[in-house]
C-alpha cells in the first residue's frame, strides 16, 4: 500500500511540475512568432526627395493642419484623396466598430477637406499635393507602394509597423489582427 501511495504522489508531482517546466523553458528559449516587425523605428531619419525627414513625424510639414498627436496610442492613418474620401471614411468607421474593445486606438484621415468633422476620426488637412508629399516622405513610401487606398499602422511608441490597402478585405483583417497583437503587447 505504501508503495502505491508513493507512486501516486510522485506521479501527481510530475504531472503538476511538467506544465511549469514547459512554461519556464518557453519563456527562456521561445521566440514570439506573432511579434509584429517594426518597419521604421520612431525618429529614424530618411533621406529622400523631401530632404532628411523623421519617419512617421509631421513636425517638418508646417503647412499641414493636424488636430491632436500620435503619442501614447496605436494609430491608424488613412490617406483619403478627394476621389476616395467616402470609401476611406467607411473603412475607418468599419474599423472603429470592429476594434471598439481597444479604446487606445486613434483613427486619422489625411484629407483636403479641413472642415470635415467625423466622430472619433482625427483630421490632418492640406492641399492634395501637400498631403501626397507628406504621406510619401513622412511614411517612407517606397516606389511600389501607392498612397491611394493606403492605411498606415503606428504603434504607441511611434514606430511605423506597416501599410495596408483598405480596399482589400484580407489586408483589413490583417490590420485588425495586428492592432489586437499590438494592444496585447502594450499590457
Amino acid at each position: 500500500m505504501n508503495r502505491k501511495k508513493l507512486f501516486q504522489s510522485l506521479l501527481l508531482v510530475a504531472i503538476l511540475i511538467f506544465p511549469v517546466a514547459v512554461y519556464l523553458f518557453l519563456q527562456a528559449f521561445g521566440d514570439n512568432q506573432y511579434d509584429i516587425p517594426v518597419r521604421y523605428a520612431k525618429d529614424s531619419l530618411m533621406v529622400s526627395e523631401c530632404g532628411e525627414v523623421k519617419v512617421a513625424s509631421l513636425s517638418w510639414a508646417d503647412d499641414i493642419l493636424m488636430q491632436g498627436s500620435f503619442e501614447g496610442q496605436v494609430n491608424i492613418l488613412t490617406y483619403a484623396p478627394v476621389h476616395s474620401a467616402e470609401a476611406a471614411e467607411s473603412k475607418i468607421t468599419y474599423l472603429q466598430k470592429s476594434l471598439k474593445k481597444y479604446p487606445k486606438v486613434a483613427y486619422w484621415m489625411m484629407t483636403t477637406e479641413a472642415s470635415m468633422s467625423n466622430k472619433g476620426i482625427g483630421l490632418i488637412a492640406g492641399s492634395e499635393e501637400q498631403l501626397r508629399r507628406v504621406f510619401k516622405c513622412s511614411f517612407a513610401l517606397e516606389q511600389k507602394e501607392q498612397a491611394d487606398h493606403l492605411m498606415v499602422l503606428i504603434d504607441a511608441s511611434g514606430d511605423l509597423r506597416g501599410f495596408f490597402n483598405y480596399e482589400d478585405p484580407v489586408e483589413i483583417d490583417r490590420l485588425k489582427q495586428e492592432v489586437s497583437i499590438l494592444y496585447t503587447q502594450q499590457d
